[in-house]
């Protein structure tokens, strides 16, 4: 005789004042196709205890509903990184002045992701990137930036996209 020990684990309650948002209301803040939402439901949320099919109030077929904490799209305060920013509304000066920054950035990136052969590390490759430019007036900014980098590049800018040919977007 053999016994099957199932285990469950309950998912975590929500956080107080977390709300469900039905499919097309995530998929509205996400910025998303709706059957995206579903999907994501389907293969990951719903096993975490973040989303869950339930019948309207007024009747009808079930659809998933999906907690606000699921995904940093949902949260009704957005993130820093999903706030859009116009640049017309900065001064000239200030405009050149973070397009130098964003440039002199980009450019390190694109050296980290395509070194000089011999180089291995990232700090050799930083030693080498600034070694190049040390005639260049930015040099300081330079060493600025990439010390407040995180560690292998876990984080880039949003929408500072490296192209290839060292070429920064925007």
């Amino acid at each position: 005789m053999s016994l099957a020990l199932t285990t469950s684990i309950a998912p975590q309650p929500p956080p107080r004042g977390v709300r469900w948002l039905d499919a097309s209301q995530a998929a509205s803040r996400m910025g998303i196709d709706e059957g995206h939402v579903r999907r994501l439901c389907r293969e990951e949320w719903a096993a975490a205890g973040l989303a869950l099919q339930r019948r309207p109030e007024s009747g009808g077929k079930s659809c998933w509903h999906v907690r606000e904490d699921a995904h940093s799209l949902l949260s009704r305060a957005p993130a820093a990184e999903h706030i859009p920013f116009d640049l017309g509304q900065l001064p000239e000066e200030n405009r050149r002045e973070l397009h130098r920054r964003r440039d002199i950035l980009s450019a390190w990136l694109a050296a980290l992701d395509s070194p000089s052969p011999g180089l291995r590390t990232e700090r050799a490759i930083t030693a080498d990137y600034l070694a190049r430019r040390s005639h260049e007036p930015f040099t300081s900014d330079a060493v600025y930036l990439a010390a407040r980098v995180p560690p292998a590049r876990a984080r880039r800018p949003c929408g500072w996209a490296v192209e290839k040919g060292g070429a920064a977007g925007g």
